[in-house]
Parts: structure tokens; sequence; C-alpha cells
């Protein structure tokens, strides 16, 4: 067997918590409904990265010359729709908070980059468990299973977006 301890990353998920939570549905059976002309629609974004709380960048460690701790907010949306109508038959809103550590110091910039990819990765994967579990709640037959995200194409997309955003001319009024 493989020790696993010389294998562990420099960048550890502490742990998670819900912030809030929002679930509505006009169905009953998930795979039925499934079956015929409806979509899944997922959202995901990053709120904000913090040091467990407040407004400010990653916490700095107090003997290094580094940052060492930092949260990231997190909200997933998830819409099931008939197509036609996009009338929404089941909507969640999750908004997750998860704490991450890093056991060398690092920059700003690079603890940043960190949460952004990894952290939310790590922070989807709950989601997507909490979704799973959420679901077989409340529906009678199946539950929902969300696909996996590849954080860095979603990263990419939403810094080409806020490129856009930044050059786009001010609007007058």
């Amino acid at each position: 067997m493989v020790n696993a301890d010389k294998a562990l990353a420099s960048f550890q998920f502490l742990g998670s918590a819900v912030k809030s939570l929002t679930y509505g549905s006009e169905l009953i059976n998930y795979q039925e409904a499934s079956s015929g002309k409806k979509k899944l629609e997922i959202g995901f974004t990053v709120q904000q990265i913090t040091n467990g709380g407040g407004s400010e960048p990653p916490k700095a460690s107090p003997d290094a010359n580094g940052f060492d701790l930092g949260v990231l907010d997190a909200k997933l949306s998830v819409k099931f729709y008939e197509d036609e109508s996009r009338k929404a038959c089941l909507s969640m809103k999750v908004v997750m908070q998860g704490a991450f550590l890093s056991d060398i110091p690092v920059t700003e910039e690079v603890m940043r980059e960190f949460l952004e990819t990894n952290g939310a990765a790590a922070l989807y994967s709950v989601l997507r468990a909490y979704v799973k579990a959420f679901s077989a709640l409340f529906l009678d037959e199946g539950d929902i299973v969300l696909p996996m995200l590849n954080m860095y194409k979603l990263n990419e997309e939403a810094n080409a977006q806020v490129k856009i955003e930044q050059n786009a001319p001010e609007k007058t009024k």
C-alpha cells in the first residue's frame, strides 16, 4: 500500500458551510420528467474570496511573508425547465462557503488562483453531493446528479467576460 501522507497537496480543503438555500419544485417524479423535452441548466459562480467573512483578501500568516488561509463563497443555481416556455419546474440556489489552507505561504495572487480553480473545484464537488442528497429528499423518484465542470475553462470564460465588460464604453445617462 502506498503511503498517501507523502503525497498530500500543499493546498487543503478545511470544510464548508451552506450560507443560503432556496428551493422550489412543481415536479414529483424527476426521472419521468427528464426523459421528455425538458432541460437542466446549471450556473456556478465564485462570488467572493476573503479571509473568512470580511471583505479583505486572504489572511496573511503571522509568522511568514505570505498568505495561508483563504475563504471562497460560491453560488450554484440549478433549473430544470420546459424547452418551449422556459418555465422552471424545479429550481435550487445554494450559496456555500469553503475554507482552504496552504501549508506554505503564498502571494495573494497565487492564493486567489488556487481558490478560483482548485478551491472552486473542491467546493463544486461538495455542492454536487449536496444537490444529489437534497433533491432525493423532495423528489418521489430519482435525484439530480450534476455533471462535473472544468473549472479552468469556466475561469477562462469568466475572465474573458470581465475583460469585455471593462473594455466596453460607458453608457451615457
